[in-house]
């Protein structure tokens, strides 16, 4: 018998707080009306972004840098057009992440306090930014199914590849992985208790039982995370040693609660002297 049950798992799943997956710059090629699937389910609705690259020159900011973030202009720029110099004339560059912080996504700068640039420099900054089109006028999104399509009268032309950034909800787990991580649980206990506690239904069981199930999803959703290709290595890294430091908290946890149902170890006892 199982001593737990999916809403008691998903009660200590809906407590993990292991953040957002950050998926960027995933090319969907959109036609007609037709609802297209993104690589991922369960996205964050209010990060989805979906924009394009159009042929326009670079643009040009003169800013000063201190060691708070300097806004620019525009955000979502194009990260491989962003160059900090000391002039227009390009006659020094700096150096990304050793002089300057940039900040593509939300279109801003600061200077690396160790770095060249010394505190309220003037510098010049060069960049293209990505379009961004609007939801619900250009494209409509189902976050939970993970799909988009166009919308005829929006901004998107017919067959046109877009670009599209949106956060994954890392603590969506779907039913089937619950109810194989409580399978696995039960099985688990079985092999750790005595049999006379089989049958009864003691709440360190339950606990013990659950916690076990919980570090089972953990363990699965590490594994799907490390699986991910559509992800920087670095970023699947950090997400999947989060989940298993998890599983292996929950694990010890459940181990110790069913520690007092355990079978008796057999005596060992010294062999007679004929």
């Amino acid at each position: 018998m199982a001593y737990t049950s999916p809403e008691l798992v998903r009660r200590h799943i809906d407590t993990i707080r292991v953040g957002r997956l950050p998926i960027a710059n995933v090319h969907i090629p959109l036609s007609g009306t037709v609802s297209v699937s993104l690589p991922h389910r369960s996205l964050i609705d209010t990060s989805v972004v979906v924009k394009a690259r159009r042929p326009q020159s670079l643009k040009r900011e003169r800013v000063t840098l201190n060691d708070d973030w300097v806004s620019l202009v525009h955000t979502h720029l194009v990260d491989e057009t962003v160059i900090v110099a000391q002039t227009e004339s390009l006659d020094r560059v700096y150096t990304a992440n050793v002089d300057v912080l940039i900040d593509a996504q939300a279109g801003r700068v600061r200077r690396v306090s160790d770095g060249v640039i010394a505190f309220g420099q003037q510098v010049a900054v060069f960049y293209d930014h990505f379009h961004l089109y609007i939801a619900d006028d250009d494209y409509t999104v189902d976050a939970d199914a993970g799909t988009i399509r166009r919308r005829s009268t929006g901004a998107i032309a017919d067959g046109q590849t877009v670009l599209v950034d949106y956060d994954v909800s890392v603590n969506s787990i779907p039913d089937s992985v619950v109810e194989r991580a409580i399978n696995d649980a039960a099985d688990a206990v079985l092999a750790i208790i005595d049999p006379r506690f089989h049958d009864q239904l003691f709440p360190g069981l339950v606990i013990g039982e659950t916690h076990l199930a919980v570090a089972a999803v953990c363990r699965m959703q590490a594994l799907s995370v490390l699986a991910d290709t559509t992800v920087s290595q670095s970023a699947t890294r950090a997400h999947a040693r989060v989940w298993t430091d998890l599983a292996q908290s929950y694990e010890t946890s459940g181990r110790e609660r069913l520690r007092s149902f355990a079978a008796p170890v057999p005596a060992l006892h010294s062999p007679r002297k004929g």
